[in-house]
């Protein structure tokens, strides 16, 4: 990377990376989006550690920056998705049932009795209206198919159930 004005380019690419876990943090503070921050943070601390790494095995500050902040991102973002689905899943276990959450059929009340660790093994994808869908593959009197559940932006269940022959596609049944 070629100096920029009067800053060399290791310093650009420490203030870029600076600027990285600022935004990522503001974006965290605020609501608006903590995958992206995840991965802009991420992607500053890979930015700043590749740099130095790179130095300390004789390379470029420059291009161990660019390489860290590419893999401090993607672990960014790995990471927040990770912590997302363990947020969901101790909500299902917690969640007042409303809805089709109610449902006294057995489809619809066996989705009330798996454990935190088949939930875990589950998909989690974001809806619309600040709604989550969680689907996990599973079985219900020796019949294969999904559990899936919905929780709504207060917390609740508003849907679960077992859905016979279900696919994990991110689209509630």
């Amino acid at each position: 990377m070629a100096d920029v004005g009067f800053i060399d380019a290791k310093t650009a690419s420490q203030i870029q990376a600076g600027i990285n876990i600022v935004a990522g943090a503001v974006l965290c503070a605020t609501g608006l989006g903590a995958g992206i921050a995840a991965s802009r943070i991420g992607q500053g601390v890979g930015s700043v550690a590749g740099g130095y790494i790179s130095e300390a095995l004789g390379g470029s500050y420059e291009t161990g920056s660019l390489i860290g902040g590419i893999a401090g991102s993607i672990i960014g973002g790995q990471v927040y998705k990770g912590i997302h689905k363990t947020h969901t899943v101790s909500k299902i276990l917690d969640a007042e049932r409303v809805g089709s959450g109610l449902k006294g059929d057995s489809y619809h009340r066996a989705a009330s009795y798996l454990s935190k660790d088949q939930l875990a093994k589950g998909t989690v994808y974001s809806l619309s209206k600040g709604k989550t869908l969680l689907q996990v593959s599973g079985g219900v009197n020796d019949k294969a198919g999904i559990f899936e559940y919905i929780l709504n932006n207060k917390g609740q269940i508003v849907h679960q159930l077992f859905k016979v022959g279900g696919k994990i596609n991110g689209i509630p049944n």
